[in-house]
Protein backbone atom coordinates (compact mmCIF):
# COMPACT_ATOMS: atom_id res chain seq x y z
CA UNK A 1 0.00 0.00 0.00
CA UNK A 2 1.42 3.62 -0.94
CA UNK A 3 2.47 5.79 2.04
CA UNK A 4 1.07 9.17 2.87
CA UNK A 5 4.40 11.68 3.36
CA UNK A 6 3.44 14.53 6.44
CA UNK A 7 3.69 17.99 4.92
CA UNK A 8 7.13 18.51 5.79
CA UNK A 9 8.11 15.84 3.69
CA UNK A 10 6.07 17.00 0.83
CA UNK A 11 7.30 20.18 1.07
CA UNK A 12 9.46 21.16 -2.29
CA UNK A 13 8.57 17.87 -4.33
CA UNK A 14 6.15 20.71 -6.74
CA UNK A 15 8.76 21.98 -9.02
CA UNK A 16 8.77 23.62 -12.57
CA UNK A 17 9.15 20.49 -14.42
CA UNK A 18 5.67 18.68 -12.83
CA UNK A 19 3.63 21.40 -11.80
CA UNK A 20 1.99 20.96 -14.90
CA UNK A 21 1.15 17.47 -14.45
CA UNK A 22 -2.27 17.13 -14.79
CA UNK A 23 -4.15 16.06 -12.16
CA UNK A 24 -6.05 12.80 -14.81
CA UNK A 25 -2.30 11.51 -15.48
CA UNK A 26 -1.45 11.41 -11.39
CA UNK A 27 -4.64 9.58 -10.64
CA UNK A 28 -3.93 7.33 -13.68
CA UNK A 29 -0.36 6.53 -12.23
CA UNK A 30 -1.50 6.96 -8.36
CA UNK A 31 -4.08 3.97 -9.06
CA UNK A 32 -1.28 2.10 -10.69
CA UNK A 33 0.81 2.76 -7.18
CA UNK A 34 3.37 5.09 -8.54
CA UNK A 35 4.51 6.85 -5.12
CA UNK A 36 5.40 9.57 -7.00
CA UNK A 37 2.21 10.66 -8.53
CA UNK A 38 0.48 9.96 -4.82
CA UNK A 39 3.28 12.59 -3.73
CA UNK A 40 2.31 15.05 -6.23
CA UNK A 41 -1.21 14.65 -5.63
CA UNK A 42 -0.28 14.98 -1.10
CA UNK A 43 1.41 18.49 -2.57
CA UNK A 44 -0.93 19.50 -4.70
CA UNK A 45 -3.67 19.49 -2.13
CA UNK A 46 -2.11 19.37 1.41
CA UNK A 47 -1.95 23.36 2.07
CA UNK A 48 -5.68 24.35 1.06
CA UNK A 49 -7.17 20.93 3.28
CA UNK A 50 -5.22 22.05 6.28
CA UNK A 51 -6.19 25.41 5.99
CA UNK A 52 -9.83 23.81 5.84
CA UNK A 53 -8.97 21.90 8.26
CA UNK A 54 -7.98 24.50 10.84
CA UNK A 55 -10.32 26.71 10.52
CA UNK A 56 -12.88 24.67 11.92
CA UNK A 57 -10.46 22.57 14.33
CA UNK A 58 -8.44 25.56 15.71
CA UNK A 59 -5.36 22.75 16.81
CA UNK A 60 -2.47 22.44 14.10
CA UNK A 61 -1.72 18.93 14.94
CA UNK A 62 -5.36 17.79 14.99
CA UNK A 63 -5.85 19.17 11.42
CA UNK A 64 -2.29 17.86 10.45
CA UNK A 65 -3.47 14.57 11.49
CA UNK A 66 -7.38 14.75 9.73
CA UNK A 67 -5.60 15.82 6.27
CA UNK A 68 -3.06 12.98 6.66
CA UNK A 69 -6.01 10.60 7.85
CA UNK A 70 -8.53 11.71 5.04
CA UNK A 71 -5.30 11.47 2.35
CA UNK A 72 -4.66 7.98 3.78
CA UNK A 73 -8.70 7.06 3.21
CA UNK A 74 -8.48 8.29 -0.53
CA UNK A 75 -6.13 7.02 -1.57
CA UNK A 76 -6.92 3.55 -0.60
CA UNK A 77 -10.09 3.33 -2.54
CA UNK A 78 -9.11 5.27 -4.91
CA UNK A 79 -10.59 2.95 -7.39
CA UNK A 80 -14.32 4.30 -6.21
CA UNK A 81 -13.33 7.61 -7.34
CA UNK A 82 -14.82 7.93 -10.77
CA UNK A 83 -13.54 11.78 -11.55
CA UNK A 84 -10.90 13.03 -13.83
CA UNK A 85 -10.50 16.84 -13.23
CA UNK A 86 -8.92 18.73 -10.47
CA UNK A 87 -12.24 19.93 -9.12
CA UNK A 88 -13.96 16.82 -8.57
CA UNK A 89 -10.79 15.17 -6.79
CA UNK A 90 -10.51 18.10 -4.29
CA UNK A 91 -14.41 18.07 -3.55
CA UNK A 92 -14.19 14.35 -2.83
CA UNK A 93 -10.68 14.80 -0.65
CA UNK A 94 -12.64 17.55 1.18
CA UNK A 95 -16.12 16.25 1.79
CA UNK A 96 -14.00 12.53 3.10
CA UNK A 97 -11.76 15.64 5.48
CA UNK A 98 -15.39 17.24 6.81
CA UNK A 99 -16.76 13.66 7.16
CA UNK A 100 -13.60 12.60 9.59
CA UNK A 101 -13.57 16.39 11.38
CA UNK A 102 -17.36 15.79 12.50
CA UNK A 103 -16.34 11.82 13.50
CA UNK A 104 -13.75 13.20 15.82
CA UNK A 105 -16.16 15.95 17.17
CA UNK A 106 -18.78 13.21 17.93
CA UNK A 107 -16.38 11.06 19.75
CA UNK A 108 -15.81 14.49 22.29
CA UNK A 109 -19.53 14.76 23.67
CA UNK A 110 -22.25 12.31 24.26
CA UNK A 111 -24.92 14.54 21.56
CA UNK A 112 -28.08 13.67 23.47
CA UNK A 113 -27.14 14.41 26.85
CA UNK A 114 -26.51 17.43 25.17
CA UNK A 115 -29.34 18.13 23.85
CA UNK A 116 -31.96 17.29 26.86
CA UNK A 117 -29.62 18.65 29.73
CA UNK A 118 -28.30 22.39 27.46
CA UNK A 119 -30.72 22.76 24.97
CA UNK A 120 -33.82 21.89 26.76
CA UNK A 121 -35.50 19.66 24.18
CA UNK A 122 -37.29 18.04 26.11
CA UNK A 123 -38.49 21.07 28.08
CA UNK A 124 -36.81 21.16 31.42
CA UNK A 125 -38.35 17.57 31.94
CA UNK A 126 -38.50 16.87 36.13
CA UNK A 127 -36.55 13.29 36.77
CA UNK A 128 -38.27 11.21 38.79
CA UNK A 129 -36.34 7.82 37.97
CA UNK A 130 -33.18 7.52 36.78
CA UNK A 131 -34.44 4.88 34.75
CA UNK A 132 -36.83 7.41 32.96
CA UNK A 133 -33.70 9.59 31.98
CA UNK A 134 -32.14 6.22 30.55
CA UNK A 135 -35.30 5.51 28.43
CA UNK A 136 -35.18 9.19 26.94
CA UNK A 137 -31.64 9.32 26.18
CA UNK A 138 -31.88 5.60 24.73
CA UNK A 139 -34.83 6.36 22.66
CA UNK A 140 -32.96 9.68 21.87
CA UNK A 141 -29.80 8.32 20.29
CA UNK A 142 -32.62 5.63 18.44
CA UNK A 143 -33.93 8.61 16.84
CA UNK A 144 -30.78 10.74 16.08
CA UNK A 145 -29.15 7.55 14.07
CA UNK A 146 -32.22 7.19 11.91
CA UNK A 147 -32.16 10.91 10.78
CA UNK A 148 -30.61 11.71 7.24
CA UNK A 149 -26.57 12.10 7.50
CA UNK A 150 -26.78 15.63 6.66
CA UNK A 151 -28.89 16.34 9.98
CA UNK A 152 -26.72 14.21 12.42
CA UNK A 153 -23.95 16.64 10.99
CA UNK A 154 -25.80 19.83 11.48
CA UNK A 155 -26.69 18.53 15.35
CA UNK A 156 -23.19 17.74 16.57
CA UNK A 157 -21.47 20.85 15.02
CA UNK A 158 -24.80 22.89 16.48
CA UNK A 159 -25.27 21.55 19.76
CA UNK A 160 -22.25 19.24 20.79
CA UNK A 161 -19.46 21.75 19.00
CA UNK A 162 -21.88 24.75 19.87
CA UNK A 163 -20.98 26.42 16.39
CA UNK A 164 -22.91 29.57 14.80
CA UNK A 165 -25.37 28.95 11.92
CA UNK A 166 -22.52 30.64 9.76
CA UNK A 167 -19.83 28.44 10.81
CA UNK A 168 -21.65 25.62 9.59
CA UNK A 169 -22.78 27.26 7.10
CA UNK A 170 -19.24 27.59 5.32
CA UNK A 171 -18.23 23.92 6.85
CA UNK A 172 -20.87 22.17 4.58
CA UNK A 173 -20.98 24.40 1.65
CA UNK A 174 -24.68 25.84 1.92
CA UNK A 175 -26.76 28.37 3.01
CA UNK A 176 -27.48 29.52 5.73
CA UNK A 177 -31.25 29.48 5.86
CA UNK A 178 -30.84 26.16 5.31
CA UNK A 179 -29.14 25.70 8.21
CA UNK A 180 -31.34 27.20 10.56
CA UNK A 181 -34.85 25.71 8.88
CA UNK A 182 -32.71 22.04 9.18
CA UNK A 183 -31.86 23.03 12.91
CA UNK A 184 -35.92 24.01 13.57
CA UNK A 185 -37.01 20.62 11.68
CA UNK A 186 -34.53 18.40 13.34
CA UNK A 187 -35.78 19.58 16.79
CA UNK A 188 -39.34 19.98 16.23
CA UNK A 189 -39.11 16.19 14.48
CA UNK A 190 -37.07 15.16 17.60
CA UNK A 191 -39.57 16.70 20.30
CA UNK A 192 -42.32 14.70 18.64
CA UNK A 193 -40.95 11.64 18.95
CA UNK A 194 -40.30 11.96 22.25
CA UNK A 195 -43.95 13.09 22.94
CA UNK A 196 -45.38 9.62 20.71
CA UNK A 197 -43.03 7.31 22.78
CA UNK A 198 -44.61 9.58 26.13
CA UNK A 199 -41.11 9.60 27.25
CA UNK A 200 -41.80 13.96 28.16
CA UNK A 201 -42.05 15.11 31.46
CA UNK A 202 -43.01 18.92 31.65
CA UNK A 203 -43.02 21.12 34.90
CA UNK A 204 -46.31 21.93 36.51
CA UNK A 205 -47.35 25.32 37.34
CA UNK A 206 -46.92 25.99 40.58
CA UNK A 207 -50.34 28.35 41.82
Amino acid sequence: MASVLCYNELEGIVTRKNVNDSVQSLLERARNGEQRAIDLLCAKYWVPLFRYAYRFTANRQEAEDLVQEAFCRVLAHLENFRGDNESQFFSYLRITLRHLTIDRFRSQKDLTFVLLEEENLAHNPQWEESLLQEQVLSYLKACVRELPLEWQDVLYLRFTCKWSVRKIALFLGCDRRAVKRMEQDILLSLRHKLEEKGLLRYEENEE
